[in-house]
This record gives structure tokens, sequence and C-alpha cells, in this order.
């Protein structure tokens, strides 16, 4: 038997659609499933991780991982993030691993096997840092990816842990069209997971609108280096257009939404995007009642699909389609 075709959802549109560990368990464990049932599977990429030219693989970490689920399973755990909160108390953090029928021999960073006891506690399946290995590895806590270990099983590849300093991300006013719109975002070490847009009666906006949840890169794109999320005009294309004034909506990350600025609590598990804002279609309140966004981001203590940090930040938004057809309708985001 031969599966002709298999990837993931956004898979051949960017590296970041999915989180890269989500991703790896992911095809770690249909391999074992696949050689367990003698089947054959050939990958479906269109470029976005393999170079057809150069024939040299972008994301390596994926192509060990499918080439070593050939002979033999390998361990993995509930995150690849550790994220150390910049303004706070460094404090021990503890992840699970899954075994996958290995054993757990080591953690390392560089090469080196960090020492047990002192820098990592290992009970069961709950490897913990400690607080002495958390400071020494964030250094000045700058934001981003401090420093990688690596977690090492008796088969198989290791496991990739990064350790991330993080503050909750800023948004900025914004303005632009349908055919192009952007929100300025300061990131400060958080990332984007996903979207959820709802409208105001909190029925599902935008497209596949039997769920609240966005593809990424298709509806919405963060762009780390530029310091935006861009709003992509499939999106706009299924927004319901109406008339009225607008109504708040959110752009969220992990843990809660937003609205006005009534900030709830979620369970996300990602930072809240402060302050409040709004987003229109313009001049003035054309258009009837707008989706809320949801942009949650990565961080994670343990996650969903957000920014990533344990506390989430949100935008309140309000978005509204004009009667108009065209696909370059003013916009304008304003903070309050």
């Amino acid at each position: 038997m031969i599966i002709g075709e298999y990837g993931l959802l956004g898979f051949d549109r960017s590296t970041d659609a999915i989180e890269q560990g989500e991703k790896l368990k992911f095809f770690e464990y249909l391999g074992y499933y696949a050689r367990l049932k003698n089947i054959t599977t050939m990958l479906w990429d269109n470029g976005q991780h393999f170079d057809r030219t150069t024939l040299q693989w972008h994301d390596p970490e994926l192509y060990a991982q499918i080439k070593s689920s050939w002979t033999t399973r390998s361990g993995t755990a509930s995150t690849d993030q550790v994220f150390v909160a910049k303004s706070t108390t460094i404090a021990a953090k503890t992840i699970a691993v899954t075994l996958n029928g290995t054993t757990f021999t080591a953690l390392r960073q560089n090469g080196t096997d960090l020492v047990r006891g002192t820098d990592y506690t290992i009970s069961g399946d709950q490897l913990t840092l400690t607080t002495a290995a958390l400071t020494r590895l964030v250094g000045s806590r700058a934001y981003g990816v401090n420093a990688q270990l690596s977690a090492v099983f008796s088969a198989g590849v290791p496991w990739r842990i990064n350790i991330i300093t993080y503050d909750t991300p800023l948004v900025q006013n914004s303005t632009g069209t349908t055919s192009s719109f952007t929100i300025p975002t300061t990131f400060r070490g958080d990332r984007l997971a996903t979207m959820e847009a709802k409208y105001a009666d909190g029925s599902n906006a935008g497209p596949q609108n039997w769920t609240p949840y966005k593809e990424f890169a298709a509806t919405f794109l963060p762009n780390y280096s530029a310091g935006t999320i861009a709003l992509t005009t499939d999106f706009f294309a299924e927004v319901n257009d109406g008339a009225g004034d607008a109504h708040p909506a959110l752009l969220e990350r992990r843990d809660g939404g937003l609205l006005r600025h009534q900030v709830r609590q979620h369970r996300h598990r990602h930072h809240r995007l402060t302050p409040p804002s709004h987003l229109r279609k313009g001049p003035g309140p054309v258009g009837g009642p707008g989706p809320s966004l949801r942009c949650h981001h990565l961080r994670k203590l343990s996650w969903v699909c957000a920014l990533n940090t344990s506390v989430r930040a949100s935008l309140a938004m309000s978005v509204r389609k004009s009667l108009s057809s065209s696909t370059s309708t003013p916009l304008a985001m304003s903070l309050e």
C-alpha cells in the first residue's frame, strides 16, 4: 500500500504555519505507524521544505525525523519551547517527555551534557529545568531564543528545546486597504500561532466559516523581521457586507479575549495584545458588524493556538465590510 501524498494544512505556504515541535511529533508518529502497517509514504512538498533545484532541505530537522522513523521511534516532549518572561523573577520550568519506547539519556547544550540534579531533574515523564540553569541560559534576557537544548534519548533523533525570553507584544495604529493591510507589531520574543475571527453576534467570520480558526498564511501572516501582521485579501473577500456602526472584535493571543476594554481570561495560553484597537473600513462608519479577530501567539507553558506566552494579549478590533465590491476599500485601525 502507498500513501501518494501526505502533509499538513498550510504546510506548503510557510514553515511557520505549523509550530515546529508539533509538526515533528506528527511526522514521528505517522512514520512509525506507516512502518508498523507496511505502508510506503510519499511526502507532498512544493519546494517549501525541500529545494528541488539544489536538492537541499530547508528544514533538516523534518528530514531527520522522517528518515529516523523508517527504522525506530523517537522521544518527544509536550513542547519544544520554554518561555521566560523578561520582567518577572525566573522560576523552574517543567515539561512532560514522551518516551515512545525509548529511555531518556541526557540533556545537552552545544554537545555538552548538563548536570542532572543541578541543571535539571527527571522524574517519570517530568523534565524540570532548575532556576539556576534557566538564569544562566537566558543570560542578559534579550528577546527571542537565548539558548537551545537537546533532550537525548536511547533511540531516534534528539528533541530540541528553545529557551526564549519574551514580553507582551505591542501593536500600533494602522491604515490601509483590503488589498494591503498590515498591523505594526513589536513581537518582543513572542510569535504568532493562529487567528480566530468572529462577528459581534458570535458567528464565525472569514473563509471556512464552519470554524472561527483561520488558516495561517492564507488569511493572516506575521513578518517578524518587518514587525507586522498582515490580513490578506482572501480574508477580507469573505467578510460579510452589511450596514451600521463598527463593532469591537479581537486580535488576541493565547489565554483570553478582549471586547473593547474588557479583558477576560481564555483557555488558550498565549498573551494578550494590548492596548485594544478598532479595525474599520472607511472612510467613516460604512459597513456592518465586523468580525472579531483573535491572533494567538505561541508562548507556551502549555499551548493551543496563539502568540508564545502564558498571559495572552488581545487586540480589540472591529472589521466592517463596505457595500462596495472593491477589494481596495480603505481600512483604519486606531488604538483606544
